[in-house]
């Protein structure tokens, strides 16, 4: 009886899941794959291997976005990552959203918003400050 409570609850657990990301989902299907996307898993049965393996994994999907418009997505169990290729779309990606991940948020809510945890409007703003401490011409001396 047990067993069966657990069952359902870990079904109704990703129901809910799911219904909470139904908008990501329905914007991910727009976005082409490379054709060997998994249920559940994704992409994450190409990834097993040594470097090689990966690297060349990482290569297909690269040509494969440069055959579908300078994009493709990669579902990784339940995490979406997109594979661009084309640099004005990425310089424009990496400028306007470079929100951190969920590790990032949890690490932040325990550490606070020191350093590389902070979000990107405080980011910003100090990585601008201290850049120049980290440049080789600061190391220098008159």
């Amino acid at each position: 009886m047990f067993l069966y409570l657990v069952i359902i609850a870990f079904f109704l657990w990703i129901a809910v899941f799911r219904y909470k990301r139904r908008n990501m989902y329905k914007l991910a299907a727009k976005i082409p794959s490379a054709g060997i996307e998994l249920p559940m898993i994704g992409v994450a049965h190409t990834l097993a291997g040594d470097t090689e393996d990966i690297m060349s994994t990482l290569q297909f999907h690269s040509y494969a976005a440069m055959k579908n418009g300078g994009m493709v997505r990669m579902w990784l169990n339940h995490l979406l990552y997109i594979v661009m290729v084309d640099p004005v779309d990425l310089e424009y990606l990496l400028k306007t959203c470079m929100e951190k991940d969920d590790l990032h948020r949890f690490i932040r809510n325990i550490i606070g918003n020191g350093g590389i945890f902070a979000p990107v409007s405080i980011w910003r703003m100090r990585r601008k400050v201290l850049v120049p401490a980290f440049s080789p011409r600061s190391w220098r001396t008159s």
